[in-house]
């Protein structure tokens, strides 16, 4: 019986809704007097919960001579329950939804304080990823930068390890939001994301004269610094005008960085 009241909690009775009503079913048609005593509820709140269950259509009354007796409805209308809180919450995201844009343009207008978020761990990183697939369901983001070290990076997340990461290059492709890309590493590494890379967008710097030891993405208005070599830690900077100032650094980098056809050969 325990394990059945559990069940009926799950599915958005009450407590004592769910004990008036296992009893109820298991007495049949019964008087409230007998329910109550059935269910360990007092008599007065058992009313209440009958009066409850009958409007989720889980209860009916009769009467039989001068008494009134009241029965469970079967088992089967609990499944009708699920379905209509299946549609309110569907409802309910729908309508969340079409406010959502508003609520956003309000917290944009009464803080214009700079956001700064530090995370910790891989856990911190995903969570840094879906700020990400966040900012990618804009439809005002056309492009991002990156400056990627690949010596910190490599091999750090599979396809399926964040969830939010893969949804995010699909929205990337879907979108066809462009990137530009600068990556700093020997020219070994460099020769071979030369091959798999589109050559106008990205550019090599040699890590031997620019020693990053972190790698950084501008994506919006999102600045995020990802410190793998600092036990993986990532520092999310959320701030228009920080944004366009790194933006302005990355343009500097790009500008002297090395393209495919200016890497050394060997």
């Amino acid at each position: 019986m325990e394990k059945l009241e559990k069940d009926l909690l799950n599915i958005g009775l009450s407590e004592k809704e769910a004990q008036v009503y296992l009893s109820a079913l298991s007495l049949g048609p019964s008087s409230v007097q007998n329910i109550a005593k059935k269910s360990g509820v007092n008599r007065v709140t058992t009313y209440v919960m009958i009066e409850q269950l009958t409007q989720k259509g889980l209860m009916s009354s009769f009467n039989k001579g001068k008494k009134k007796l009241y029965s469970a409805e079967r088992p089967n209308r609990l499944l009708s329950l699920i379905h209509e809180r299946e549609k309110e919450l569907k409802d309910q995201e729908t309508q969340f939804r079409s406010v959502l844009p508003a609520l956003n343009a309000v917290m944009a207008r009464s803080d214009n304080k700079t956001h700064v978020r530090f995370y910790e761990g891989i856990e911190g990183m995903k969570a840094a990823h879906e700020l990400l697939l966040g900012m990618f369901d804009r439809e005002d983001i056309k492009d991002y930068r990156e400056i990627i070290v690949p010596m910190v990076s490599k091999g750090l997340f599979q396809e399926g390890d964040s969830p939010a990461r893969d949804a995010a290059r699909k929205k990337i492709m879907s979108k066809d939001i462009m990137a530009k890309k600068i990556y700093v590493t020997d020219k070994h590494v460099a020769e071979d994301i030369f091959v798999a890379a589109t050559m106008d967008n990205t550019r090599y710097l040699p890590i031997s004269e620019y020693p990053f030891s972190c790698e950084i993405g501008i994506y919006g208005t999102l600045v995020i610094f990802w410190l793998v070599k600092e036990d993986y830690n990532t520092v999310v900077v959320d701030d228009e005008f920080v944004s366009n100032n790194i933006r302005l650094m990355f343009d500097l980098a790009w500008s002297v960085a090395r393209k495919p056809e200016e890497h050394p050969k060997e």
